[in-house]
């Protein structure tokens, strides 16, 4: 890829990372909220609240487990990776260089009623070399009666992103005494970080 569709790309990346937070974000830390549509009983769908600074991403859900027969309480990891790896990418491209600590990372799950859930997930960033930064992040997981499909996810998507000449990544399992079994993978984004080896 030449020099001028990288540039391309990383402005692309950088103006998209900007409307994303000029819509979402509020307060000096970058905060926001997200609600998506109703459900069809007329329930607001989930309402993440989310805080990222220099040094931590923090997420939160508290409502149902299941609306509609969706995981929604386990849809707040689909938010984290996105809005967390957007926040990587863009932090690369003004050269401040970033991972997610997994060793301090706490993920916690707490039922407060029978059909109801506390999810938060708070995951603390360090400052590293370029190449040791990792720029996308991404999860394979649920609930623990899902063990082995969990475990084939994670084989097959690691075959899938470990082709990459530049490829590295960490991987960490989080569980929780409410039954959440999950991996949490960061790794190189493969045209960003081409240079890494």
């Amino acid at each position: 890829m030449s020099d001028i569709n990288l540039k391309k790309m990383k402005n692309i990346l950088l103006f998209g990372f900007l409307i994303f937070l000029f819509f979402a974000c509020k307060g000096q830390t970058n905060s926001w909220q997200k609600t998506s549509k109703k459900s069809k009983i007329g329930i607001d769908k989930p309402l993440y609240n989310c805080v990222v600074s220099k040094n931590e991403f923090f997420a939160s859900y508290k409502g149902a487990d299941f609306i509609d027969g969706d995981d929604i309480g386990h849809q707040l990891s689909n938010f984290v990776a996105d809005s967390l790896g957007k926040y990587l990418k863009s932090e690369y491209q003004k050269g401040v260089y970033k991972k997610v600590d997994f060793k301090e990372t706490v993920i916690q799950t707490l039922k407060y009623h029978s059909d109801s859930v506390y999810y938060t997930i708070k995951m603390p960033l360090i400052n590293v070399s370029a190449c040791d930064a990792f720029t996308c992040i991404d999860h394979r997981g649920s609930w623990i009666s899902l063990v082995k499909k969990t475990d084939s996810d994670l084989k097959d998507f690691i075959s899938k992103i470990s082709i990459e000449p530049n490829h590295k990544e960490e991987v960490q399992l989080f569980t929780t005494e409410f039954g959440l079994y999950e991996y949490w993978v960061q790794f190189r984004h493969p045209i960003l970080q081409k240079e890494c080896k």
